[in-house]
């Protein structure tokens, strides 16, 4: 029987385990973390698996036409950071690309980058020193200034000491995160899988073009899309942030990068109502939906800056600008939830959910002109926002999904399983049940996610847990813990009043039940750390500041790179 090809992709890339907290050896606090891609790729590989053994009804897993337990066993394995190759994996429903080349740090300086992050060139330190030069001289002097200072994280410069965090090889991180959301764009542009999904940290949708915040150094989102524009001639970007937490950083580059294609679209047409014809490139227009808790990080002080950016309401073109933010509202449970305030994706006048943000992403492509060819949708996938994160959203199209926040086991496992069932398309029967607790204690279980105790001797009577076929067929080998960290000074002493304060971003709030929107969340406690052989790329050099001749605008496709 011959099997369709996957209309998904998966890109997997283990440079992202690189950026690690070194300032002291106490993680119970950190919630941003290597050991998120390991609960994720239990998710990924849970929702291949069902997804396997329910694509052909009447097949059993064990045919030659599915791939069998131990080829998807065997594959999870090889993406452990030991692999030194490449590995496409095939499966009947996705195609799993892991990297194996560490990421070139040097891949900041590329022009899609530098059309996100040296976008007006406003930095306000007193130095004037480029963004992209500051990120790297920072991660660079991370070891040696916790040494003298406490903390990597400059002061003065207007960073919180809580929600950041750097070392050396951060830089490998951001740039594997950025260069492989570029080539999961590149995965759905004439191809037969028009949806990806980049499975990267750490997350980018707090960051603007010069501000970083929330655990967010890069917007790995936007570079996706001014990379699709420069290479691809993407004029049309839908963006839905479904992440808890607004992604201020996001909309904030959207709002720069659409205000210049507006200027530029004016000063046009004053030309030629002036008799003066000359051809122009077609501009960057991108909406923006996002539905987050208004209650919660950036916004959880009421700073009325903040909040007020998280309520933009602006459509029909007003000021070249397509933005809609949503907020969550509390639901007694799931019959009330999709009754009252889900809504209808096919609907465009409505408050429910759906309606706003499709209707509004809907409007934005009518008004814009937009076409399918030049149009690609991309999903800010942060799995911190719920309990249960549904298989709902019909995709259609093409598709690109990046990882932003999510930060408990058991959210990433239970995210990562839906996203990759709605990118599928798969209707299960009873699908809400895959996100009862029962069920999720099962994949914990088969994965070494959650441990069980041991039976006191062997005449134990107690039987050892049943699980599904499709259960047992996705255990993932788990990525390495990390390394042993080495002693270092005393903590900084507390910050001035002219400092940010400590950690916001940690205190994020999820939904623990279906009858409370809002409950405190908490990090899982880190676990027993084993030595590993990992490899260590050489640290790249500081880039050099932009000069005159290299600055980018969306226009401009290429630039040249000083040495």
């Amino acid at each position: 029987m011959d099997l369709p090809e996957p209309k998904l992709s998966i890109h997997i890339q283990p440079s992202c385990s690189e950026h690690r907290y070194i300032r002291d050896k106490d993680l119970s606090t950190i919630v941003e973390k290597p050991e998120r891609l390991r609960a994720l790729a239990v998710g990924i590989a849970a929702g291949v698996a069902l997804n396997e053994t329910a694509i052909l009804p009447g097949v059993s897993t064990s045919s030659n036409s599915v791939t069998s337990q131990d080829e998807l066993a065997i594959a999870m394995e090889k993406m452990s950071l030991q692999s030194s190759e490449d590995i496409a994996l095939p499966t009947t429903v996705a195609k799993i690309i892991r990297y194996a080349r560490p990421a070139d740090a040097s891949f900041l300086n590329s022009p899609a980058v530098r059309m996100v992050h040296a976008l007006g060139e406003d930095i306000e330190s007193s130095s004037g020193e480029e963004y992209l030069s500051q990120l790297s001289r920072w991660a660079l002097e991370s070891e040696s200034r916790i040494k003298t200072e406490g903390s990597e994280i400059p002061k003065g410069e207007g960073l919180s000491q809580g929600d950041l965090y750097l070392c050396p090889r951060t830089l490998h991180a951001i740039a594997g995160a950025l260069e492989t959301t570029c080539k999961a764009v590149d995965s759905v542009i004439g191809s037969t899988s028009p949806r990806s999904f980049a499975a990267i940290r750490p997350p980018g949708h707090h960051c603007g073009s010069d501000e970083p915040a929330g655990f967010c150094w890069v917007n790995n989102i936007l570079v996706g899309i001014a990379h699709a524009y420069r290479l691809h001639g993407i004029t049309r970007a839908v963006i839905f942030d479904i992440d808890l937490h607004h992604g201020n950083g996001t909309q904030s580059i959207t709002w720069k990068l659409n205000a210049e294609t507006h200027r530029k679209r004016l000063e046009a047409e004053a030309r030629f109502a002036a008799g003066i014809s000359e051809a122009q490139p077609e501009g960057l227009q991108i909406y923006y939906g996002s539905l987050h808790d208004i209650l919660s990080y950036p916004c959880e002080d009421g700073d009325p800056t903040l909040t007020a950016a998280a309520s933009v309401s602006l459509h029909g073109n007003a000021h070249g600008q397509h933005i809609e933010n949503v907020h969550l509202q509390e639901w007694k449970d799931e019959d009330d939830f999709f009754n009252r305030l889900y809504g209808n994706s096919s609907e465009s006048e409505g408050e429910g959910y759906a309606t706003r943000l499709f209707g509004r992403a809907k409007d934005f492509l009518k008004g814009t002109g937009a076409i399918p060819e030049k149009t690609m949708v991309f999903v800010s996938c942060g799995f911190d926002a719920g309990e249960n994160e549904y298989e709902s959203i019909v995709c259609y199209g093409r598709v690109v999904g990046v990882l932003e926040g999510g930060y408990s086991d058991r959210a990433l496992v239970s995210g990562g399983m839906a996203w990759i069932n709605g990118m599928i398309g798969l209707r299960t029967q009873n699908a809400r049940d895959l996100w009862k607790i029962p069920n999720l204690e099962k994949i914990e279980l088969a994965t070494g996610l959650k441990k069980t105790r041991k039976p006191r001797s062997s005449t134990s009577k107690t039987p050892a847990p049943s699980h599904e076929p499709w259960i047992s067929r996705k255990k993932a080998e788990p990525l390495p813990s990390t390394r042993t960290l080495r002693d270092r000074a005393p903590k900084a002493q507390p910050e001035s009043k002219a400092e940010k304060p400590g950690s916001t971003k940690a205190k994020y709030t999820s939904v623990s039940s279906a009858k409370s929107l809002r409950a405190e969340a908490t990090g899982i406690a880190p676990r027993p750390e084993s030595p590993g052989d990992e490899f260590v790329p050489p640290v790249p050099p500081v880039l050099g500041p932009l000069s005159d001749s290299t600055k980018l605008s969306p226009d401009s496709n290429t630039a040249t790179v000083p040495q």
